[in-house]
């Protein structure tokens, strides 16, 4: 890890909202792209609702 990239790490804010703490992490730049992907994929849940498959629908 580059000395920027740590530098980037220790400014995300100490929280205990897991979603505040991903979207700083998503947000930041300075931090590798590759965790902030991570970040985001991990949020989607909050912000997007899962779309059924075929599968797990049920037939009445």
């Amino acid at each position: 890890m580059s000395d920027p990239e740590q530098k980037a790490w220790h400014e995300i804010p100490k929280v205990d909202d897991p979603k505040e703490f991903l979207l700083s992490v998503m947000n930041n730049t300075g931090i590798a792209v590759e965790d902030r992907v991570e970040a985001a994929q991990a949020l989607m849940p909050y912000y997007h609702e899962r779309l059924a498959s075929e599968d797990d629908e049920t037939d009445v």
